[in-house]
């Protein structure tokens, strides 16, 4: 991260650039299948809720309302606890966390998966 404003360091994300792009990949894809879940969820509560018990489907909408409303925090974690266990990728879960840190984890992963998919700087010509 840069000191002065917040940005991403870009020196910093070229050298982790693999690790970095693969646990955004990961967080996105673990985002998506919370999101879809909780999705399920919902239909699932209005079936319930057809069948005559109210409760019971108004109980789970409720948590999967929760659970979608904090989907990309959950997310994180998740994948913080598996990049915990895999040493090659604890010194990019760190870059990723400070820039949550700084900059929120919406803003944050958007603003390095943007990073991630500009084309490489070209060298000054000579």
């Amino acid at each position: 991260m840069n000191g002065s404003d917040g940005a991403i360091d870009p020196r910093r994300l070229a050298d982790l650039h693999d690790r970095v792009r693969d646990l955004v990949d990961r967080i996105h894809r673990v985002s998506g299948w919370i999101a879809l879940g909780t999705f399920c969820a919902y239909g699932l509560a209005a079936w319930i809720g057809f069948q005559g018990r109210p409760w019971m489907a108004v109980t789970l909408a409720t948590v999967a309302f929760l659970i979608f409303r904090r989907f990309r925090v959950l997310a994180l974690g998740l994948v913080r606890h598996w990049a915990g266990v895999q040493p090659e990728y604890r010194e990019a879960m760190a870059f990723v966390d400070e820039a949550v840190e700084r900059l929120g984890p919406s803003r944050a992963l958007g603003e390095i998966a943007a990073r991630l998919h500009q084309p490489p700087p070209r060298p000054p010509a000579d």
